[in-house]
């Protein structure tokens, strides 16, 4: 080995052990706010039993929407000698909102437009990432939870029993992202992130009011959805 090879890998040690150094310490507990955009799409309601009564031809639905997401998170990190970093976190906030209207499987009967209400929904995931320095990329997954509501907005269709139908659901699932964090200072963190949740099946059951018939008053109805969200959020974190 020649001298300019032995000067070269000293010089590379030594780089490492300054960049080691000089380098942030994501070990910790931290805690902060997310703000962000949410949005629902690709949801399919099938609605069995108050219409169609006919579950080979029943009555669905795509949906889509969009909504500001906001909450907090709470995680704890630690950051192994040779960089990498694994932690878990848990986070609750606002859900998404979403609209569409009904019509048959084929797509010929349009009628009932309806609401989902997003209500409260968190997450408890692991991440893993790299530290580089101040920054530190990472994955993330973990289980999700969101609840909603169900608004019926009118049933303008030809036959259509005009009412008010209303429901209250929740439902839990995956969620899978990735996302970027940088030390502003020893205790600021930054942060940015995307989240996909499938929250798979789930089953709503209905009540309808304002019904033009007492015999329909009070009747229940069935509704059965994939519902699946994405979200885009920032975060600003104080480790302790």
């Amino acid at each position: 080995m020649n001298k300019t090879t032995v000067l070269v890998v000293a010089l590379l040690v030594a780089g490492t052990s300054q960049a080691k150094a000089d380098g942030y310490d994501w070990s910790g507990v931290y805690g902060g706010i997310y703000g962000g955009g949410a949005w629902s799409n690709g949801i399919e309601y099938d609605e069995f039993a108050l219409f169609a009564n006919n579950p080979a031809n029943p009555y669905r639905a795509s949906v889509s929407g969009n909504n500001l997401s906001i909450g907090g998170l709470l995680g704890m990190n630690k950051q192994f000698s040779n960089g990498f970093v694994v932690g878990s976190e848990f986070d609750v906030g606002i859900g998404s909102s979403a609209s569409g209207i009904f019509g048959d499987s084929f797509g010929t009967n349009p009628g009932t437009s309806f609401k989902i209400n997003g209500g409260f929904s968190g997450s408890g995931r692991v991440r893993l990432g790299y530290s580089v320095g101040k920054l530190m990329p990472f994955v993330t997954g973990g289980v999700a939870y969101t609840n909603f509501s169900m608004d019926e907005l009118n049933c303008a269709n030809p036959g259509c029993v005009i009412g008010h139908r209303t429901g209250t659901g929740q439902a839990f699932g995956a969620t899978i992202g990735a996302g970027v964090n940088y030390a502003l200072t020893d205790n600021v963190i930054l942060g940015a992130e995307y989240r996909y949740s499938n929250y798979g099946p789930t089953s709503v059951t209905t009540v309808l009011d304002n019904a033009t018939t007492s015999a329909l008053q009070g009747k229940l109805g069935n509704y059965q959805f994939n519902l699946q969200t994405s979200e885009v959020r920032a975060t600003l974190a104080f480790k302790f």
